[in-house]
């Protein structure tokens, strides 16, 4: 298969969302990728980077992937505009909004027409909650700066994943290896879920965490003091960025089960992050010690503000999308009612309230 075929393959399966602003945001993109990851990749002498796919798409997340011997980076501007919207979701109580669009974009990308088709004719507007401030400039910088410090963070962490193919593997996770011994919980359920899924969960969790407390370091090396973002800032937008990807994908997870989620996956996504996260708040406590030790009391104090933020939020969107799943349910007559009308009706609605086209 040429590279080409599969590209164009990788990204239908993303399904693009309309955008009057391609170009401009080509030339944006085209500055990030020269700010963060090819300077993160030359700070570790690896002076050719892989081409850089930007797109907007529904899938929203960065990846990196390879086609033979070639590498690829691919950037999302729609997963800006979802840290964005649960970054402003701080401002105006949105979740329940901000929970149902994931929960429609999930349902057609699963190829779940039915469930998407019903949510798109019985629910309001999804744009409906950007009123009032949300298109002010002052709304826009404070929040736009920053969700570019989270976007910054999930593209130096795919940087970082390309990286990671270069290193001395066993050398470089020691210290998070030994680390996730100490946390039998975290490893208990990582070495059951292994077993059953026969692969290294592990070993990936382990790449993952390097790839974080390098994006990281790479953030906090090139901070410039900002009134509108201070240090303590950096340390909950950092936490933050993981715990809004988690829902993201736990969200979407909802969608491949009619009932629920399965257990097993959930438990090990929930540990999962909390270990990532314990690794960054590690990092950060190292990289303060040595540059800012008399902040090491605030990261303290932001930490466990965060932890009683992810255990608020993450209560809050499982009871949103067990009522939605609830609702459902109720409505199953009416669904099947529904899903006797064309494929082509379906997609056309949904594609019309998603801004597909």
């Amino acid at each position: 298969m040429q590279d080409g075929v599969y590209i164009e393959y990788l990204m239908e399966q993303r399904i693009m969302r309309r955008t009057n602003i391609m170009d401009e945001l080509h030339k944006i993109y085209a500055g990030k990728y020269e700010r963060w990851i090819r300077q993160y990749l030359i700070s570790k002498q690896i002076l050719e980077a892989p081409l850089f796919i930007f797109c907007n798409t529904l899938y929203k997340l960065p990846d990196t992937f390879r086609i033979r011997n070639n590498s690829f980076f691919i950037g999302d501007y729609q997963l800006y505009k979802y840290l964005y919207d649960w970054n402003y979701e701080e401002h105006q109580d949105i979740l329940v909004e901000l929970c149902l669009k994931q929960y429609i974009e999930s349902c057609y990308l699963n190829d779940k027409l039915d469930e998407a088709y019903w949510l798109c004719l019985t629910c309001d507007g999804l744009e409906n909650y950007k009123s009032g401030d949300y298109f002010e400039d002052k709304t826009i910088y404070y929040y736009g700066e920053r969700t570019g410090i989270q976007e910054e963070f999930t593209l130096v962490h795919e940087a970082a994943h390309y990286e990671y193919r270069f290193i001395d593997k066993e050398k470089e996770t020691k210290d998070i290896r030994e680390i996730y011994r100490l946390v039998p919980r975290v490893r208990k359920i990582s070495e059951k879920l292994a077993r059953e899924k026969n692969d290294d969960s592990d070993k990936r969790l382990f790449e993952e965490c390097y790839c974080d407390a390098e994006s990281i370091k790479f953030i906090l090396d090139n901070y410039i003091p900002n009134e509108n973002i201070k240090i303590e800032d950096m340390f909950f937008l950092l936490f933050r960025t993981l715990l809004y990807i988690y829902i993201l994908m736990y969200i979407h997870s909802m969608t491949l089960e009619k009932d629920e989620t399965p257990r097993k996956h959930y438990d090990y996504q929930l540990w999962e992050l909390t270990y990532r996260m314990a690794n960054m708040y590690t990092v950060i406590y190292e990289w303060l010690l040595a540059n800012m030790p008399e902040q090491v009391n605030v990261l303290k104090k932001i930490y466990s503000d965060y932890t009683e933020t992810f255990k608020n939020k993450m209560k809050k969107v499982r009871e949103v999308i067990e009522k939605l799943k609830d609702i459902m349910q109720q409505n199953d007559e009416n669904m099947r009612k529904l899903s006797k009308r064309s494929e082509n009706e379906k997609k056309q609605l949904i594609k019309e309230y998603l801004k597909l086209c």
